[in-house]
């Protein structure tokens, strides 16, 4: 049992390290290239189903393909030296889509569908 839970320990370290930047500055953000892959694996770890994730990537697909869009594998995270946690909201695409269209930088942790709508749990970097 103790070598199962040192290879599991490892194996998320490694994906870890895999997916998101960390380092001094930054921790649980995911780098550029698996920002869909992150928020994939959250949604599945959250129990979401197939047809739930698809809706969810389908419309925050969108969304991510901003550069100001950030993923976090984490809801507590680090940006650039600052701490930040996300928010539970009732924010769908148009809002969220708002802040990226004012520059502002947003960093997506999960998804829900509440009576048919896609809202996101995030949070608006002041940084």
């Amino acid at each position: 049992m103790e070598d199962l839970r040192a290879f599991m320990d490892d194996t998320v370290k490694n994906e870890i390290l895999k997916y998101t930047i960390y380092d001094n500055l930054n921790g649980g953000i995911a780098k550029g290239k698996y920002k869909f892959e992150v928020l994939i694996k959250t949604l599945n770890f959250e129990n979401k189903s197939n047809d739930e994730v698809k809706l969810i990537i389908d419309e925050a697909g969108l969304l991510l393909n901003y550069e100001n869009c950030l993923v976090t594998m984490f809801a507590i995270y680090k940006l650039n030296g600052k701490v930040f946690s996300v928010n539970e909201t009732d924010d769908g695409f148009e809002e969220l889509e708002k802040h990226l269209l004012n520059n502002e930088t947003i960093t997506i942790y999960s998804a829900n569908i509440i009576d048919g709508k896609v809202v996101y749990r995030y949070n608006i970097n002041s940084i």
